[in-house]
C-alpha cells in the first residue's frame, strides 16, 4: 500500500474539515460568493460600466445598496405577529431613511428619471 508524500497534512485537513468552524465559515464563504454571483449575473458586474477608479466606486457602492435594499424588504416582508412587527419598527425607520438617501443619489447624479 503506498502513501502520499503529504499524507499527515490531507490527513490534519480531513479533520479540520469536521470541525463546527470549517462548517460555519463554508456558510459564510457560500452567502459571500452568492452576492457576487447576483451581482455579476444580474446587475451588470461582468463588465465595468465606466472607466476611472472614481466610478467604478460609485458603481460598486449603487449595486452594493441595492443589494442592501434587497435585503432590508426580505427581512420585512417575512412578517410575523405584531409583537415581532413592533420591534422591527426601528428597522422599518432605518431602511425609510436608507431608501430615501438612496434616491437622493440617484437624483443627484441624474441617474433615476422620475
Amino acid at each position: 500500500m503506498s502513501y502520499h508524500i503529504y499524507e499527515k497534512a490531507l490527513q490534519n485537513a480531513r479533520e479540520l474539515s469536521k470541525t463546527k468552524g470549517y462548517y460555519l465559515s463554508q456558510r459564510t464563504r457560500k452567502k459571500i460568493e452568492e452576492l457576487f454571483g447576483e451581482e455579476k449575473e444580474f446587475m451588470g458586474f461582468r463588465r465595468a460600466k465606466f472607466r476611472k477608479r472614481k466610478w467604478i466606486k460609485e458603481q460598486v457602492l449603487m449595486t452594493a445598496t441595492a443589494q442592501n435594499i434587497k435585503r432590508m424588504v426580505k427581512m420585512l416582508s417575512r412578517g410575523g405577529s405584531k409583537k415581532e412587527l413592533a420591534s422591527n419598527g426601528n428597522l422599518l425607520d432605518y431602511c425609510k431613511v436608507y431608501i430615501n438617501r438612496f434616491l437622493f443619489c440617484l437624483l443627484q447624479r441624474d441617474i433615476l428619471i422620475v
